[in-house]
């Protein structure tokens, strides 16, 4: 019997919650409402921005589902 191997299915909704995420102005909006200035505004706009960036790796890479630590 040969093994018929099947590429993987995700559900298309984690896909677009990432896409909401990282296109919309979550990073800017807490600064914004909250009137962060200076470097506590610029700390929390880098740090979602990389938060976004893993985000983007370990779904669209698909390193989520690699078994990659």
């Amino acid at each position: 019997m040969a093994a018929h191997v099947e590429g993987q299915q995700h559900p298309i909704g984690i896909y677009l919650k990432i896409w909401d995420c990282c296109l919309s102005q979550h990073g800017f909006l807490p600064c914004d409402y909250f009137h962060f200035q200076g470097y506590l505004r610029w700390f929390l706009i880098i740090l979602f921005m990389l938060l976004k960036a893993g985000l983007i790796v370990a779904v669209f890479m698909h390193m989520l589902w690699s078994g990659w630590p």
